[in-house]
């Protein structure tokens, strides 16, 4: 006589097998929370352990957006520039001027798109004045 076949009822068991899976816990570590096998826990909560880690990035990704646009949080919003519009910060110091005493500094900022997509053309609109920082005249 064989064992009766597992059949997940309890909500806390789904529960946990649902949060160590978006956690990105071991299955047999999720399996021994339950109390199954390895193989049980596959085939009772396939569907769970398919999707966890998605629906957990989803809410993370969702409460970031609502606190940058609905909170206004400059440092969420800015995250969310680089992150998902590629936007990165480019600043460049040069040395100018032929005296070697007291030489001049250019710094020039810019935010640019960091990755292009194939067969899309660089932005040409860098083309600003750069700031130049003079030593003190004695």
């Amino acid at each position: 006589m064989g064992r009766t076949r597992y059949v997940p009822g309890s909500t806390e068991d789904t529960k946990v097998v649902e949060r160590g899976a978006a956690l990105g816990f071991r299955l047999d570590q999720i399996a021994r929370l339950v109390n199954v096998s390895v193989p049980t826990l596959r085939r009772a909560y396939r569907e769970i352990l398919a999707t966890a880690q998605t629906k957990l990035n989803l809410r993370i990704a969702s409460t970031l957006v609502q606190v940058a646009l609905e909170e206004r949080n400059a440092q969420a919003l800015i995250f969310l520039a680089k992150t998902r519009l590629h936007w990165c910060e480019n600043d460049r110091h040069e040395l100018i001027g032929s005296d070697a005493q007291s030489p001049a500094i250019a710094l020039t900022s810019s935010i640019s798109f960091e990755d292009e997509g194939p067969g899309e053309p660089a932005p040409d609109d860098e083309k600003e004045a750069p700031l130049r920082l003079e030593p003190p005249k004695e």
